[in-house]
């Protein structure tokens, strides 16, 4: 199964780089990479308080992080996490795409935080680095200063891959992530 990872993060690694190695007004033009940071922004830009009203209490469509993720109930900080696979060619490509789609996003809501679901970080790590490598140091120090968080937790390896944004200790929004 290796091979086949190396040849997926291979062309991931070359298409991310192609892509940033172009201005940023080509950037902001490519219809893909615009729509994804508008999607982002628009699952971002929200009233966290009324988000988390109309949440019900008793309301089990997300999952709870709370065994990973604890904040203070009154805080008013939103957390965004990201979970996914860190041994998956594919969930790894996503996470990475999400990581610097976010970066070209204009929001208030802080970094987000990787959560990998079981499996063998060091593979995502190499892919990680080597994508970091050839980015400019902005970015790079970004990528290596982010928090990623590994473990085994029954709430994460049961939810979907995406993006999670949590507001006063509650799930109050999934955005999935694909590189298309």
């Amino acid at each position: 199964m290796r091979p086949l990872l190396t040849i997926s993060l291979a062309l991931l690694t070359a298409v991310s780089c192609g892509h940033n190695r172009q201005s940023a007004e080509n950037n902001a033009s490519m219809s893909s990479d615009s729509s994804k940071i508008r999607t982002l922004e628009a699952f971002l830009n929200i009233d966290y308080q009324k988000a988390f009203e109309e949440l019900s209490t008793a309301d089990l469509s997300f999952p709870d992080f709370s065994e990973v993720l604890t904040q203070d109930p009154e805080s008013t900080t939103p957390i965004l996490i990201f979970i996914s696979s860190p041994d998956c060619s594919a969930c790894i490509a996503s996470t990475l795409d999400f990581f610097l789609t976010y970066y070209r996003t204009d929001t208030d809501c802080p970094m987000p935080m990787i959560v990998f679901k079981s499996g063998d970080t060091d593979i995502f790590e190499f892919y990680r680095d080597k994508l970091a490598a050839d980015q400019d140091s902005t970015i790079k120090s970004t990528l290596e200063r982010a928090r990623y968080i590994n473990g085994d937790w029954p709430s994460v390896n049961s939810a979907p891959d995406g993006a999670y944004l949590l507001y006063r200790n509650r799930t109050i929004g999934h955005l999935p992530w694909s590189l298309l």
